[in-house]
This record gives structure tokens, sequence and C-alpha cells, in this order.
């Protein structure tokens, strides 16, 4: 196997494998789970370049702007890695 297949398999890997995760929560949600959204990871991850890293209750921090997006995208991201 190349490395450029490797890659590939790795991606679409991690890529399913956060998809499962994801068809998990929307199962455990619907069954009355109380879950957190990924906005807040996104709102997390934004204060970092401000140089804040530790929040007393992320969800009390300031939003920032586009937060829903950058908690998925952190999350995809994680999950290919």
């Amino acid at each position: 196997m190349s490395a450029y297949q490797e890659l590939l398999l790795t991606v679409a890997v991690g890529t399913g494998a956060t998809a499962v995760m994801d068809l998990w929560l929307v199962l455990i949600r619907r069954l009355g789970v109380p879950v957190s959204g990924f906005g807040l990871v996104g709102r997390w991850i934004g204060h970092m370049p401000r140089g804040r890293f530790v929040h007393p209750s992320i969800s009390r921090s300031a939003p920032v702007r586009g937060e829903l997006a950058l908690g998925w995208a952190t999350h995809y991201v994680i999950g290919v890695a």
C-alpha cells in the first residue's frame, strides 16, 4: 500500500468514526439525554488566540463569531487525526 493510499484510508476511517459518534449523539439526544453542542468547543478554541485557555464556565464566556462552525471543524480534525 502506498503512502497516499494509507493517508486516504486514515482520513476515511477517521471521518467515518467521527460520523458514527455524531449519529450516536443524535440518538441519545432524541432519547432525552442532555448533550452539549460543539459550539462550546468552538468557543473554547476561539478564545485561545486571545490567550484565554481556562474558563470557570465556558457556557458563560463571551460568544465567539463562528463558534459553531469552529467547533464542528475542530471535532472532525481531531477525529481524523
